[in-house]
């Protein structure tokens, strides 16, 4: 059975962050996929046909619950399905920064200080799926 390619992969261990980034994408007509982790994402991605792939992923950069982190997961991205842009979010600014040049050269161009706020969700969204509102 063919599967409609997701707008948007949030891989985020936090369920209230899951969430709300899932209400705030389906209310602007993005279709969302959820992964609790980094291991959960690759999982999913590796059961996929080529055009099912999701359009972005927005991913959390700690994860305790995983094997990866987020810059790890963009890694992996990066090398086995180049098409498909990451972003990153991060409670820590520190974090943020300590991986800022490593995520520049995955192509990572959104980096999120959590908490933001849906504007800043929306805007990474639409830059990498751009016309959804058409």
């Amino acid at each position: 059975m063919k599967t409609m390619a997701k707008d948007i992969l949030i891989v985020e261990d936090d369920e209230p962050i899951r969430t709300f980034l899932r209400e705030l994408y389906h209310s602007e007509g993005f279709s969302v996929e959820e992964a609790e982790n980094s291991d959960a994402a690759i999982v999913y991605l590796n059961s996929l046909e080529a055009n099912e792939h999701p359009k972005m992923i927005l991913t959390d950069i700690h994860q305790p619950n995983s094997n990866r982190n987020g810059i790890h997961l963009c890694e992996l991205i990066a090398a086995q399905f180049p098409h498909i842009p990451c972003a990153v979010m991060s409670a820590e600014k520190k974090a943020l920064d300590e991986v800022k040049s490593r995520a520049k050269e995955l192509g990572v161009e959104y980096m999120l200080h959590k908490p933001f706020d849906a504007s800043e969700a929306l805007e990474v969204a639409n830059r990498y799926i751009p016309n959804k509102h058409v």
